[in-house]
Parts: C-alpha cells; structure tokens; sequence
C-alpha cells in the first residue's frame, strides 16, 4: 500500500471527471460532499441490465462519471470526495504488464484498489491490493504501487 499527494489536483480530477481515463474501472464505491453528502454503491442491479448483458459485479466508472460530475460541478468546491475504483484484468494488464496477473495468481490476489480521498484541498491516492489468504510477500503491491505510478507519469500528473 502506497500513498500518493497528488501536487495537480485540477489535472488528476480532469482525467477522474471529463476523460475517459478510468473509464474501464469498475467503481466499489463513492461518497461526495457538497451541500450534502451522496454515498454511490457501485454494485451492479441485475434487474436494470438487458437479459443478455454480460453483468459484473460491480458497475464502470464511465456509467457513473457523469452523475458524479454533476454532482461536485459548480461555482464552489466540494467539501469531499471519496472513490473506490479497481481495474479490470485488461485494464491491470495494460498498467503493470503480464507479469502484475502472475504475480496477483501466485499470491492469490483478489482485487487491486485505487482509493482517490479528496479533503482539505489536498487529493491522495491510495493503493490497496485485497488478498484471499494472508501472506507476508508484498510483492504484489510492489507491482501494483508501480503501476499506479507509472500511471500518474504517464497522466503527468506529480505525486510525492
């Protein structure tokens, strides 16, 4: 697990809200903070969904993009945000490579997390990595912390 400052908040939020940069995550869950709060669970609603839709479990950020936009867009800024989001295993593959899927299947690695906390004027993105049994390797979230970054690299986005 990693934390990153994100120094360019208006860039980073730029990519989160108005570009399809995380458009492939599927999003855990979301709670915003303006003149109220708005808590997003990102679990999936069979019944809402065509029968023969493919449904996972949870629901991708570019569904849910615009309604969050809606909700912090405005003449002040939100007092919060918080947002759980984790990559599919061709959006994995893309940001840390075959080797992060062999690592993750020899670790037994369920989930890797993106958690983006906004609060005070200050964002931060936390890496998490969900294991099925416990091990002392962290060489799974080593691959995962890594890959976030190279992400904000390529974002250009400066994170200490």
């Amino acid at each position: 697990m990693k934390q990153f400052l994100l120094e360019d908040v208006k860039a980073f939020t730029t990519h989160l809200f108005l570009q399809p940069t995380f458009d492939r995550f599927f999003l855990r869950e979301a709670t915003f903070k303006t003149a109220a709060t708005f808590s997003i669970d990102g679990s999936a609603n069979a019944d809402y969904f065509d029968s023969d839709a493919q449904i996972y479990e949870h629901v991708r950020w570019e569904a849910i993009r615009p309604l969050a936009f809606s909700i912090i867009k405005g003449n002040r800024l939100p007092v919060g945000f918080q947002i759980v989001l984790y990559p599919d295993e061709e959006t994995l593959t893309e940001l840390g490579g075959e080797q992060i899927l062999e690592i993750a299947s020899r670790r037994n690695v369920t989930r890797f997390y993106l958690n983006l906390s906004y609060k005070n004027r200050l964002l931060t993105c936390t890496t998490g990595t969900s294991y099925a049994e416990f091990t002392v390797d962290k060489s799974a979230e080593e691959a995962w912390d890594q890959a976030v970054r190279a992400l904000l690299s390529r974002m250009q986005i400066a994170a200490t």
